[in-house]
C-alpha cells in the first residue's frame, strides 16, 4: 500500500509530529499496515516536498526541535481522492475505513463502496481457503506466528513447517488464508483475556479454535550476573540501560508495552525501544554479546543462553486453528504434535513451561 495518502489521512484530524503518527499506526492499524521510522520520515518529507503537508519546528526543553506536520488544502484533496479510488486488498480497504471515519469522511456512499469491495475480496479469500486447506503436495500449510522454542521442537517432531512473523502477523496470515494455524499470545489490555478478542476483531466471520500449547514464563533477559543490577521494570528508564526489543507484530513486545503502561512508564522514552530483533534467540544474542543490557523474552531462552531472567508474566500460548482445517485429514500431523506424549517430549529440558492445558481446545471463537 502506498504510505503517502494514508499518512495524509492520519494528519486530517490535525497537526501531528512523527512519533505520534508512528504510535497511532502501531496502535490502531497493525497488522493491516505497518511503517518503520525510516519509511515514515521519508514519506513525510515527500509530502512536504510535494506541497501536501506543511512543517513547523517546535522547541523542546529536553532535546532538538521537533517537526510538526499538518495537511495543506492540496493534501486534503489528495487524501479524499485516495479514499474514493478503487481498492482490492483487504488491508487497504480497512485502513481507508478507519481513516475516513477519523477524518469525518465516511459517508454512507463511501461506506457502501468500501463494504462492497471488502465483500468481493472476502469472497475471493474464501475461495482460496476452500481450495487451499491442503497444498498440492498434500502437506498442511505452515503454522505462522509467534516465535517459541516449544513450537519449534513440535514442528521438527511432527514435520510441520513454521514461519515466524509474530502473533499479529500470524493472525493476519490466518485472515488472509495464508495459513490454517497461527501461534499467538496476545493479551487484551481491557479484559486481560488471551487471544480471543483479537480473533473476534480480525476474523469476525470465521470459526476458529484456540488450542493451548502451554503457559510460559515471559520477562526480561539480562546479562550473566546482572552487572547493572536491574531488579524491576522501572530500572529500564535508567540512562545507563540499553534495551533491545521485538518487532511491532510480536506479542512479547505488546506484553512489555502493557506492563510499562501499567507502571506509568513511557515506552518510547526507553533507550533502545525501537532497536528490534525478529526472534527470542536474536534478543538473547544481543544481550549475551553486550550489544544490549536487557530485552524481553522467555525463561526458556534465558536458560538456553546462560542469561539472567526477571519474570514479568505467565502467559498463555495458543494455536488459533481454523475449525474446518482442524477437522480435516490434512490436520493429522498437527494432531500428532498435540498429543500428550509429543508435547512432553518436546518440552523436555525447556525451563518455564506449564503443560497443564497443553493440547486442549480452550475456546471456540466464532
Amino acid at each position: 500500500m502506498n504510505p503517502l495518502p494514508a499518512l495524509l489521512g492520519l494528519l486530517a484530524p490535525g497537526e501531528r509530529y512523527g512519533y505520534q503518527l508512528k504510535a497511532q499506526i502501531d496502535r490502531e492499524l497493525a497488522p493491516f499496515w505497518r511503517l518503520d521510522y525510516a519509511q515514515l520520515y521519508r514519506t513525510l518529507a515527500r509530502a512536504a516536498g510535494e506541497g501536501l503537508a506543511r512543517v513547523r519546528e517546535e522547541r523542546s526543553a529536553h532535546g532538538p526541535p521537533r517537526k510538526r506536520y499538518a495537511l495543506t488544502a492540496a493534501g486534503r484533496r489528495a487524501f479524499e481522492a485516495w479514499l474514493h479510488a478503487p481498492s482490492a486488498a483487504a488491508g487497504e480497504i480497512l485502513v481507508k475505513m478507519h481513516l475516513a471515519h477519523g477524518a469525518g469522511k465516511l459517508t454512507a456512499a463511501l461506506r457502501a463502496r468500501l463494504s462492497e469491495a471488502l465483500a468481493a475480496e472476502r469472497a475471493a479469500l474464501e475461495a482460496r481457503i476452500a481450495a487451499g486447506s491442503e497444498r498440492a503436495d498434500g502437506a498442511a500449510s505452515p503454522i505462522v506466528g509467534s516465535d517459541d522454542p516449544l513450537l519449534a521442537r513440535l514442528g521438527e517432531a511432527a514435520g510441520l513447517a513454521l514461519e515466524t512473523r509474530g502473533s499479529y502477523g500470524g493472525l493476519w496470515a490466518l485472515s488472509r488464508g495464508e495459513t490454517d494455524a497461527a501461534a499467538v499470545h496476545l493479551r487484551d489490555p481491557d479484559t486481560r483475556e488471551y487471544n480471543a478478542p483479537f480473533i473476534r476483531r480480525l476474523l469476525p466471520e470465521d470459526d476458529v479454535l484456540l488450542v493451548n500449547l502451554a503457559w510460559r514464563d515471559t520477562g526480561l533477559l539480562l546479562a550473566p550476573g546482572n552487572p547493572l543490577g536491574i531488579r524491576r521494570l522501572a530500572d529500564l528508564a535508567r540512562a545507563d540501560v540499553r534495551l533491545v526489543n521485538r518487532q511491532p507484530s510480536a506479542g512479547t513486545r505488546l506484553l512489555l508495552l502493557l506492563e510499562l503502561r501499567a507502571a506509568g512508564m513511557d515506552a518510547s522514552a526507553l533507550r533502545g525501544w525501537d532497536d528490534v530483533r525478529p526472534t527470542h534467540a536474536a534478543v538473547a544474542e544481543a544481550v549475551r554479546s553486550g550489544a544490549a543490557d536487557v530485552g524481553p523474552g522467555l525463561r526458556a531462552v534465558a536458560d538456553a543462553h546462560g542469561l539472567e531472567f526477571l519474570p514479568l508474566a505467565r502467559e498463555r500460548y495458543d494455536l488459533a486453528v481454523r475449525r474446518r482445517f482442524f477437522d480435516s485429514a490434512a490436520a493429522e500431523p498437527l494432531h500428532r504434535a498435540l498429543s500428550a506424549r509429543t508435547l512432553r517430549r518436546a518440552a523436555s529440558g525447556l525451563a518455564g513451561y506449564d503443560l497443564a492445558d497443553s493440547g486442549r481446545v480452550i475456546e471456540r471463537v466464532r
